[in-house]
């Protein structure tokens, strides 16, 4: 690892790799701590506001059932419906267009204000009933919130509303409107026992501009006889302040109402089976009611009668933190959804990253200097060391060797440096006494040597004048021999051959000593030769 790089580099290095991966790992554990927790804290936060929004609108709807029950049994109401039923009758003209063109087409007030209108001065018994029971009905209406309030009579005749729409003085058995979920409404509460109740959920409704209505009834007896039904148009306004968890008085500092717990991504609303919404996105400006379907795998469960938190692409096509419940409602089955984005859900713990990658970055600066210093305060004695260790390689053993009183590995290597030393300055003085032994050897060797050559040579010339005298004294009896030879020459032929022969071999003797003698000079010449050498 790091083969080219000194100590005092990979040292550091290595520190500062130990702490960033020591960093990595913390902070990675961290991190994945602090989401799991954060993820818990979420879905606890979440799951608790849909318990709250699934109790909050729960509250809020058995409130309006617990409304009609008191209207419907109220003396005021059956005194009310007996009183228009009567002045229904008494009217000599088409009721319907007699009493829209009273309270809708000449009513001085406008639209969406015709509830003002408490008497139409046109002298009818109609108006007088009018004059006197609608304040009554209008303030019950505006303080509890409800779009319309409702009186047919056994007719079907709808002898009464407080909004005063289209559909006011119809009859819902055979007019314009029998067909729309009011007239459903009337005609099974029609059918009912004292008491009952029933639900329309969420449809567009022509008479109110089609925008979403649902309708609850209950027909309405007096002493036991039945007089009529009761109906109430459900308010949009409650049910989306419900679900976001705020007053109908919107915080005129903000564009968009807040959704308490659920940061500025989160909202909660209710889906129908047919996977409209029942409830406005806090993110349009106009309704989504009936207007936008959503159909996630969260809405599915909780149609499915299921319950649960996930992580999914959310209807916005933005990964949410979904919580989901089912929501039933007399019958009619809804989703209610609780949910944020996941990219606000874990901002915090992008933070914590940010926050932990700065320390990260920090440990490791201060740890890389920390360790920078820290190994100069080792690689400097170790620098000194390593030239002390070159010198004593290269034969320099007069140098003094510093750092031999610590108590560290580093005094133990210059203690050891010193015993290199000592061996060293031996080494070399053995050395050269072994180079004067050498020399003296080779001095006695040669003197050996020359000895022995010139005892050699000595012999040699001494074997030399032996031979030579041999020569002459042979050379000499030879010549004695031949003169002898030549005296007898006439004698025999028997010895006259024989000198002959005598003769030959003296002088074949007689080469053989020249060449020996030749040899012994040559021999006696390389002795001296090599002795010199």
């Amino acid at each position: 690892m790091l083969p080219k790089l000194r100590l005092s580099h990979k040292i550091p290095l290595m520190v500062q790799l130990a702490a960033f991966v020591s960093c990595v790992v913390i902070g990675t554990i961290g991190a994945n701590l602090s989401r799991r927790e954060m993820t818990k804290s979420l879905e606890n936060n979440l799951s608790a506001t849909l318990s709250v929004r699934h109790f909050a609108l729960t509250q809020y709807l058995e409130s309006i059932r617990e409304d009609l029950r008191f209207l419907s049994t109220n003396q005021q109401t059956t005194s009310a419906l007996k009183s228009y039923s009567r002045a229904w009758q008494e009217l000599d003209t088409l009721q319907t267009t007699y009493l829209q063109n009273q309270y809708i087409d000449i009513n001085p007030n406008p639209l969406g204000h015709k509830e003002d209108l408490d008497y139409a001065n046109d002298g009818s018994v109609y108006s007088q009933v009018h004059a006197f029971h609608h304040p009554w009905f209008r303030q019950f209406l505006r303080e509890r919130g409800y779009y319309d309030i409702f009186l047919f009579d056994n007719d079907g005749n709808l002898v009464y509303t407080v909004f005063k729409e289209r559909d006011f003085a119809t009859n819902m058995n055979s007019g314009e409107w029998k067909d729309t979920d009011l007239g459903n409404a009337f005609r099974t509460a029609m059918k009912a026992d004292q008491g009952e109740q029933f639900f329309f959920d969420f449809r567009p409704y022509k008479p109110s501009n089609d925008v979403p209505a649902s309708f609850i009834s209950t027909p309405v007896f007096d002493q036991g006889v039945r007089i009529g039904v009761l109906a109430f148009q459900m308010p949009i306004e409650r049910i989306n302040n419900t679900m976001k968890m705020r007053s109908e008085e919107k915080d005129k500092d903000k564009e968009k109402p807040s959704a308490d717990g659920l940061g500025e991504t989160g909202e909660s609303y209710l889906v129908g089976a047919d996977y409209l919404m029942r409830s406005d996105s806090r993110f349009s400006e106009e309704s989504t009611i009936l207007q936008t379907r959503i159909n996630t795998p969260t809405v599915k469960k909780a149609l499915g009668q299921k319950e649960g938190i996930e992580l999914i692409r959310g209807y916005r096509d933005k990964m949410v933190f979904s919580a989901y419940r089912p929501f039933e409602f007399m019958g009619a089955k809804w989703a209610i959804l609780a949910e944020q984005e996941e990219e606000e859900a874990m901002g915090s713990i992008r933070v914590l990253r940010k926050h932990l990658m700065l320390a990260m970055l920090g440990v490791v600066i201060v740890l890389g200097a920390f360790g920078l210093i820290s190994v100069r305060r080792v690689t400097k004695p170790l620098a000194r060391m390593n030239s002390v260790i070159k010198a004593l390689a290269e034969g320099q053993t007069q140098m003094d060797i510093p750092d031999t009183a610590r108590g560290d590995e580093i005094g133990d290597l210059a203690k050891s440096a010193v015993v290199f030393r000592e061996n060293a300055r031996q080494r070399i003085q053995l050395e050269e006494e072994q180079k004067k032994a050498v020399i003296q050897a080779e001095k006695e060797k040669r003197q050996e040597v020359l000895n022995m050559a010139d005892s050699f040579e000595s012999r040699v010339m001494s074997a030399l004048e032996a031979v030579a005298a041999a020569a002459t004294e042979l050379s000499s009896t030879a010549e004695q021999m031949n003169n002898t030879v030549a005296q007898v020459n006439g004698k025999s032929s028997s010895a006259s051959q024989s000198s002959g022969e005598a003769l030959g071999n003296v002088q074949t003797v007689a080469s053989a000593a020249e060449e020996l003698a030749a040899s012994i000079q040559e021999i006696s010449h390389q002795m001296t030769n090599t002795t010199r050498v």
